[in-house]
Formats: structure tokens, sequence, C-alpha cells
């Protein structure tokens, strides 16, 4: 009897525990189930998928390139990072391009099993859906709110911004690992995770990024630096020894990725001076100060009526995504008006001001 009694009373807790661990996978991945069948809903028909490839010019033939280059120069075992399979015979250092090592090593069954024209399709209508549900994933974290995340997450992985660089920037479009690294370093200001998990999984995310694109995770580093002085100069005196323990931390997990990285890191440094002092043109690839309000040919609402003003920014459509549009710039307004009492919220507004101006400083400037 006592056996049986000890089972009864312990089935209810692991049949208690089990819907508790299924709501709460169903809660983070279910958003990702929606955001899938947007992205292939918005961008999934193209034709025939081995023929036809998303985006417009070049760019894209790069890419499908890279995607098949990084298999065969493993498997014949040349140099990665150099090649002479482009500009013969004086050849080509790839840490200068947008050589995407980790996204050809990601899809590589795909390429190997149905080609990169194939690979290089499904990684660009699975960007937005990953970048929406990171950024989902961020937005839960802090505001322990589902519905209002699934929101802040669309918002994100379908901006401007994203459906610009779908039109052929595949390094610039694949952002999902950002959330996932501002997540930790929100987790570990919470104290929810250890310093070593933290260092260790932060290092793996910015090596994997800069192999993604390396002007994505120098901007993530630029702005990050920036924003945590902003956050510590507006944050309560209690709370300004965890930031300043949380910059070791990230700083250690830099170095730790730069351990990691360096065969890359020394050919980026090799090529550098093969590099011109300006590479793209401030003035033609800054942000029009009117794009944050005028949308342009990615954007389905309004991209006709406003054709003849977006016509008149600089750069091309890729180059066009600051678009926020009225609404939203609306209900940020409306937020930090109720909000701006709160430090941290006084930190966010300084944040994005500065990226405000910063973006089409060049406009302004030049």
């Amino acid at each position: 009897m006592f056996l049986g009694y000890g089972h009864m009373t312990n089935q209810p807790k692991t049949q208690k525990r089990q819907p508790i661990l299924l709501g709460r996978l169903s809660a983070t991945f279910l958003p990702l189930i929606i955001y899938i069948p947007i992205a292939l809903f918005f961008f999934g028909y193209r034709g025939s998928w081995s023929k036809n490839y998303f985006g417009v010019g070049g760019d894209p033939i790069t890419f499908i390139w890279f995607l098949h280059w990084w298999p065969f120069a493993i498997a014949h075992h040349l140099n990665l990072f150099v090649s002479k399979y482009v500009w013969y015979p004086h050849g080509f250092n790839f840490t200068w391009d947008t050589s995407i090592p980790f996204a050809a090593l990601a899809i590589l069954p795909i390429t190997l099993l149905k080609g990169p024209v194939i690979a290089f399709n499904l990684l660009s209508v699975m960007a937005p859906a990953l970048s929406a549900w990171t950024a989902f994933l961020l937005a839960r974290q802090i505001t322990h709110d589902w519905r209002a995340s699934l929101i802040g997450g669309y918002l994100f992985g379908f901006s401007s911004y994203e459906l610009a660089q779908l039109l052929g920037h595949l390094n610039l479009d694949l952002t999902f690992l950002v959330p996932l690294a501002v997540l930790l370093c929100v987790r570990r200001f919470q104290g929810e995770i250890s310093r070593r998990l933290f260092i260790a999984t932060l290092a793996t995310i910015l090596l994997f990024e800069l192999g993604l694109s390396t002007e994505v995770v120098a901007t993530l580093c630029v702005l990050g630096a920036v924003s945590w002085a902003l956050i510590l100069a507006s944050a309560p005196p209690d709370d300004r020894s965890q930031l300043m323990s949380l910059a070791v931390d990230i700083i250690t997990a830099a170095a730790v990725m730069t351990v990691l990285a360096t065969p890359f890191l020394l050919y980026l440094v090799k090529g550098s001076a093969e590099v011109p002092p300006v590479i793209n043109s401030p003035t033609t690839y800054s942000a029009d100060p009117l794009n944050y309000i005028i949308p342009t040919v990615v954007t389905r609402l309004g991209r006709t009526i406003f054709a003849p003003i977006a016509d008149r920014f600089t750069g091309n459509a890729s180059e066009q995504g600051a678009y926020l549009g009225f609404p939203l710039i609306f209900l940020v307004a409306l937020y930090f008006r109720d909000h701006i009492g709160r430090p941290y919220v006084r930190a966010l507004l300084l944040s994005m001001s500065l990226i405000a101006v910063l973006t089409p400083l060049g406009q302004w400037v030049l």
C-alpha cells in the first residue's frame, strides 16, 4: 500500500510538469511557426526555386557562388579565405567580401542535395522569419507580454530594412543573431544565467555573426558599447556594479571570439592594405531623413503614392531601409511620454535619438 500510495502521489506531479513544459515550448516556438508562413506568403513564390533567385542585380549571384565555394574549398583542401578562382592570377581575399561562411556551412546539406540556388532562396525566405522570432524572444524577456512581443517580433523581422536587404544582401538580411546577443546580455544582467555560460554563448554568437557579416558584427559592437554607456549613465546607483560586471563579461566573450576567429582575422588584417580608404560613398548610402516617414518600393502601403518622393532618395532600394511610418512613430512617442521618468527608458530614448541622427548623417554633412 505504501508503494502504491507513493506511486499515486508522484504521478500527478509528473503529469503537471509535462503540460507546463509543453506549454512553455509552444509559447516559445509558436511565433516561429506563425512567422514562417507569413514569410512564405510574402516571398515564397518565385517560380522554380532551382532556376530563379530572390533579389535583383548581381549581388544574389555572388552569394550563390559563395554558398558553393565553402564546401568546394573544404572538399578540395583549398585556402578558405583567398582564392584565385576570381580575379586570376592575383586572386581575392574573401574576408573583405560578403562571403557568409557560417551561412554556407549551416545550409550545406541543402546545397549538396539541391544546389546553391535553392539554398540561397531558402536562406532568403527564412531570414525575416528567424529575425522576427529572435526579436520576439528578446521582447518577451523584457515585457513578459506574449502578444505584444509577437507584434514586436514581426515589426523587426519584416521591417523595411529587412525587406530592402532581401533584394540581394543576404549577409545584411540574416540579422537573427543580433536580438539573441542582446537577449543574453539582458538575462545575464537579470542574473538568470551564469557568467561561464554567458561568456561561452555570447562568444559563439559573435563568432557566428562574424561568419555572416563583418558589417553587422562591427555595428553591433560599436552601437552596443554606446548603448551600454548611455544605460550606465542613466542607471540607478544600485545597478551600476552589475552593468560594470556585464561589460567585463562582454569584453571577455569578445576576446574568446577573437581567439577562435584568429585565422579569419589574420587574413582580414592582411587584406586591409588593399582596401580603398572609402569603400562606399557616405552621401549615396546614408538614409534620407524623409525615409523615416516616406515608404519605398519594398513597402506595400503607400509605395505608389509616395513614389515621386522616394525615387529621389540616394542609393538604391536595398539602401533605403529607414522607413518607420507615422503610426509606429506615434506609438513610440506615446510610450516615451508615459514612461520617460524611468531611468532605462531615458537611455532607450537617447540611444534611439542617436541612431536617428547618425543614420542620415552623410546626407546632412556632405
